[in-house]
């Protein structure tokens, strides 16, 4: 219900779809009924090496977001819609040990491998 001094205000309708994420180009393009999810990750020079496929979702307008659903060999993608965003997350980076990492824990084995002889020989 409205009282008195109250504001309303109505954005301006966004007829553009912005990709994000792992893409090779970022951007921003004029909303397309004919386009869909592929079609809108193609313009923005499709996925990166670092992009998820499988993980792809749409934020629409309204905040709520669909994601990607597969079965078996089939796939089913949401549909994009005016003012939409697509997201394509990136994988995560597998950490690998350092050097030092790597000496510190084979020095750790191998002090626990001579405590565990001495105490086999008595």
């Amino acid at each position: 219900m409205l009282v008195s001094g109250d504001e309303l205000i109505v954005p301006k309708y966004n007829a553009q779809v912005k990709i994000s994420g792992s893409v090779l180009f970022p951007t921003q393009i004029p909303f397309n009924e004919k386009y869909g999810l592929r079609d809108y990750i193609s313009s923005a020079g499709g996925v990166a090496e670092n992009g998820k496929r499988n993980k792809i979702y749409v934020v629409y307008a309204n905040g709520k977001a669909a994601s990607t659903h597969g079965f078996l060999f089939f796939k089913s993608f949401p549909e994009v819609k005016p003012g939409a965003e697509v997201v394509v997350p990136a994988k995560e980076e597998k950490q690998k040990l350092t050097t030092t990492e790597f000496i510190g824990i084979s020095s750790a084995l191998a002090s626990l491998a001579g405590v565990v002889i001495a105490i086999l020989r008595r």
